[in-house]
């Protein structure tokens, strides 16, 4: 008689197989694509947040609103506002980026070493995608000085949470600025 102390080849091969259903399962309700999408639009939503508190911060020192009315992004050639988006791929925070403000003459100094660009521009940008993901874009009046950023969000969670409660027009963008609705 042995007494040999071990599992069996069933016992092992349950084991596995439960081991396999619950990584199934759980692959599944974390989405790790859906996680992916939240992670890029969190940085979009904090990568305007920031810029507009430069441009508020750029407005109430520099105490100007003379810049030309121009609708730039980041990249390609769709634009959910009227107009077609101009592409300024220029990260210059000295009027010659994509947004066209001049941090570089605040008596403090510029808030922001570069503009921010869209997480996915350059991985999965196409140019002409309608609507373009992989932008952030300017658009603004030289009349009144007002202003509109906005970014595509990706993931549901944003478009339902960020995109339709800012007090924008356009659906699915996110937009941060003086102007929301007239622009």
């Amino acid at each position: 008689m042995s007494n040999k102390k071990g599992f069996t080849l069933i016992e092992l091969l349950i084991v596995i197989a439960i081991i396999g259903i619950l990584a199934a399962v759980v692959v599944l309700i974390l989405n790790p694509a859906q996680l992916l999408e939240q992670s890029r639009d969190s940085r979009r939503v904090q990568d305007l947040d920031n810029l507009n508190t430069a441009i508020g911060t750029w407005l109430a020192d520099v105490a100007t609103t003379s810049w030309a009315a121009v609708l730039n992004c980041t990249s390609g050639t769709a634009w959910p506002v009227s107009g077609t988006c101009t592409a300024v791929t220029s990260r210059a925070v000295d009027s010659t980026g994509w947004v066209p403000i001049n941090f570089n003459a605040m008596s403090t100094g510029t808030p922001i070493p570069v503009l921010p660009i869209d997480p996915s521009n350059g991985s999965t940008c196409t140019s002409g995608q309608t609507p373009n993901v992989c932008m952030y874009g300017w658009h603004s009046s030289a009349t009144t000085g007002q202003y509109k950023l906005i970014a595509n969000m990706e993931s549901t969670r944003y478009q339902t949470n960020q995109a339709a409660n800012d007090g924008g027009t356009i659906s699915g963008w996110y937009e941060i600025g003086t102007n929301l609705t007239g622009l």
